[in-house]
């Protein structure tokens, strides 16, 4: 690529880090990514589709899947800091959803949803979208109420308080009447307070990250 070294820096931001500098085959002063851990690196995934990052899959209602969504959860969330968080908000959701499935007379499944954003992808958002009256998952985001506390009728919930003491917003679909129905994503708006700016176990692959 006619990469070559550069030694000698004048001013400007590559002069505050330190060698290997290089110049492109254009010229151009650069320094490369210093490992996998580079901010840089992962401001690029998120930066390759706008908006964030999505994963989706689609779960048979049945119980024993809630623990399969678990599994897909943790494997798109592994070594993020909010990945203990996503798994308890999946959790919940999913159960929610195989709860209300359950006394359909067809096959009804829910999907699952994890989204990254913000600029390295600190921002976390789970979506569980099950079966409207067709059996066919939907959403429509004009239909989304925010609450801070479950609804009166589902007071007493495990799950829902469950749902609700973590450190998110908590977004319900609305029924017919315009009124909250049920949780439908569970957004974490930025680092966990526990987490250290300055921890390096933020994407680490040893398997003793959060």
């Amino acid at each position: 690529m006619g990469f070559t070294a550069a030694p000698e820096r004048r001013g400007g931001d590559v002069s505050k880090v330190q060698d290997p500098v290089f110049r492109d085959n254009r010229g151009r002063l650069f320094v490369p990514p210093t490992g996998e851990h580079d901010p840089r690196l992962q401001q690029a995934v998120v930066r390759l589709l706008p908006g964030g990052l999505v994963w989706r899959r689609l779960f048979p209602c049945r119980a024993d899947q809630v623990r399969q969504a678990r599994a897909f959860v943790r494997f798109m969330t592994y070594g993020h800091p909010l990945a203990d968080y996503a798994e308890i908000a999946v959790s919940e959701l999913a159960r929610l959803a195989v709860t209300r499935g359950a006394d359909r007379p067809f096959f009804t499944s829910f999907v699952v949803e994890v989204k990254q954003f913000g600029p390295q992808a600190e921002r976390l958002r789970l979506s569980v979208y099950d079966s409207g009256p067709n059996g066919i998952p939907t959403h429509r985001e004009r239909h989304i109420s925010v609450l801070d506390q479950p609804p009166p009728r589902e007071a007493g919930d495990l799950g829902m308080e469950v749902i609700h003491a973590l450190p998110a917003t908590v977004r319900y679909r609305d029924s017919y009447d315009g009124q909250p129905s049920y949780p439908v994503s569970i957004e974490f708006n930025g680092l966990p307070p526990e987490y250290d700016d300055d921890d390096e176990e933020f994407y680490d692959d040893s398997g003793k990250g959060a």
